[in-house]
């Protein structure tokens, strides 16, 4: 089957388990969700010090809110700091192949997010970052399972609060996303995933470019 016509049949499968939005936080608490392989206690502490560090990132409003001293030990010791953490999984086609996917949700004290960052020198913490309205360019696509690969690691960014496809070519995917932090908070967050490599914005500053890896 030629690729866009697997684009164009499967786009809204993919739209209608990726494309959801983020819950949002409960007031006092603030919630991440991220990928992981298994639920070994490494994994976990490693997810939970993820989680971590993108709340801090998009409370913050800058990359710098998770790499002063305070921040980079807690986030190796996020055990002392999480509220609450579950696991869900979901089952969706990579290649074809009926693949499971399962995902850590953690929740951390809003207060303590604060202190956190006022350690950082950010004495005045209002919001969790100011959403923005990004536009997402993913290349390149090399075949189906790129698609929902893309698309799960994007979703599982707790700064991403709504994804839809806008477009799919053959080689690239075109996604709208509203991003707690804007380009900086997700450029940032991708960097550390290990799926993208970001490109930074495009001659339109509303306009992210990712190199799928």
């Amino acid at each position: 089957m030629p690729i866009r016509r697997f684009v164009q049949c499967n786009l809204l499968l993919l739209a209608s388990v990726f494309g959801m939005t983020q819950p949002a936080s409960a007031q006092g608490v603030l919630e991440g969700e991220v990928a992981v392989s298994s639920q070994e206690d490494g994994v976990v502490t490693e997810g939970l010090g993820r989680i971590l560090s993108e709340i801090l990132v998009r409370t913050g409003g800058s990359a710098d809110a998770a790499s002063h001293s305070a921040a980079q030990a807690a986030i190796a010791a996020p055990r002392d700091y999480v509220q609450t953490f579950t696991f869900r999984s979901e089952t969706v086609l990579q290649a074809g192949v009926p693949t499971r996917l399962l995902y850590l949700r953690a929740s951390f004290d809003r207060r303590t997010i604060q202190s956190l960052l006022r350690d950082g020198g950010l004495d005045v913490v209002a919001s969790d970052g100011a959403p923005q309205s990004l536009r997402i360019e993913v290349s390149p696509l090399r075949s189906g399972g790129d698609f929902a690969r893309c698309l799960s690691a994007l979703r599982s960014l707790p700064i991403v609060r709504q994804l839809e496809v806008t477009e799919a070519a053959p080689d690239r995917l075109l996604l709208r996303a509203t991003v707690a932090g804007g380009s900086g908070a997700l450029l940032t967050s991708v960097d550390e995933g290990g799926v993208f490599r970001p490109l930074g914005t495009g001659s339109d500053p509303d306009l992210v470019l990712l190199e799928l890896l």
